[in-house]
């Protein structure tokens, strides 16, 4: 039974190094080619690296220019050591110093901008729709307050949210796609390679 065991173990450690080892192959020719992997090779060559879940604030906040933001703009933002991207949370600014947010202790809730100064590095994107077409995007994510966070959430809209699910799909009721990786999640990384973006700011602290 013992033989049997460690049979087992070192089968299971031979296939886990081959899982990363090609994993780190997809991600590095995903990156020369200005592409996005999936989010299983994504966390597979993160976790090859000892990088694990959202990664951990390094205590040295950013300098995001606040100032800068408008109404149904996108913060981002990301710490060292994730495991599924650069960026690894968003939020839709709504006015007013608040922004629509996710979270699973809370859900759907509100909250403050300076939040996001809080993380190793944040940016604001901005959507490239008229007024009309961000107003609506912003009045859908709040109506969206109080409803659950639940990460395994599909695409289809059920009222079971994640952050960046939100802000696409808010803005996917105005016409905008603003996806376009088609994967089976929709990463703040994939927000930010959208040709409907534009980066407005960028700072690492």
């Amino acid at each position: 039974m013992r033989r049997v065991t460690a049979a087992a173990i070192v089968l299971l450690f031979l296939f886990l190094v081959f899982a990363f080892r090609e994993a780190q192959k997809k991600q590095a020719l995903a990156v020369a080619h200005g592409e996005t992997s999936s989010l299983l090779v994504l966390i597979l060559a993160a976790a090859s690296k000892g990088e694990i879940g959202s990664g951990e604030f390094q205590g040295n906040p950013n300098k995001l220019d606040l100032s800068l933001l408008e109404p149904g703009d996108i913060l981002l933002a990301g710490n060292y050591g994730s495991s599924y991207g650069v960026f690894t949370h968003s939020g839709l600014y709504t006015g007013n110093n608040q922004v629509v947010d996710a979270g699973t202790g809370s859900g759907v809730y509100l909250a403050k901008a300076q939040d996001y100064y809080n993380y190793d590095w944040a940016a604001i994107l901005r959507v490239k729709a008229s007024p009309e077409q961000k107003k609506a995007a912003v009045d859908y994510a709040l109506s969206q307050t109080g409803r659950p966070f639940f990460i395994l959430a599909p695409r289809k809209e059920d009222g079971l949210w994640y952050c960046s699910k939100l802000i696409w799909r808010s803005y996917l009721r105005q016409g905008i796609n603003l996806d376009c990786t088609n994967g089976y999640w929709i990463l703040p990384d994939s927000l930010l390679k959208s040709p409907l973006i534009d980066v407005i700011y960028y700072s690492r602290g």
